[in-house]
């Protein structure tokens, strides 16, 4: 569920950054996006970096990932990349700009698991054998 605050401008509660944000379109898109990944794929909130700048992976690179969830690696090893989600506008089309941008992103960071959407279409792929194949949902996290 979206929490907006009354305000001159319209500003919504971001659970994982735990503060206000304007209500852009993408914004709403991505609240609704963490809401799903918190509630039904079961992703903790410490693992999901929101609008996370890339310059953590690569010095100098300042772009930011909407959405990158983190799982912890096995026998003690560190946090590994595990879901990468790229949010739209509502409506807004989901074609080759977008894809380019998900590519660059998927250079630096490689995911298991992709999701891009626009609020109204979503696509899923999963990495099977170094290219991304299509799924029709995400799996619970754990």
């Amino acid at each position: 569920m979206l929490v907006r605050r009354p305000s001159r401008f319209r500003q919504i509660y971001d659970p994982v950054r735990l503060k206000w944000v304007a209500a852009t379109p993408e914004e709403e898109v991505r609240q609704s996006v963490i809401t799903y990944l918190l509630k039904k794929v079961r992703v903790p909130p410490r693992l999901l970096g929101v609008e996370f700048c890339l310059s953590q992976i690569e010095p100098g690179n300042f772009r930011r990932a909407d959405i990158l969830v983190w799982k912890p690696g096995a026998d003690n090893r560190p946090l590994a990349p595990w879901l990468l989600v790229e949010c739209k506008a509502q409506g807004e089309p989901l074609g080759d700009e977008v894809t380019r941008q998900v590519s660059r992103y998927l250079s630096l960071c490689r995911c298991r698991y992709l999701m891009v959407t626009n609020g109204l279409e979503s696509g899923y792929w999963e990495l099977w054998e170094q290219e991304y194949r299509p799924i029709s949902v995400l799996p619970l996290f754990g």
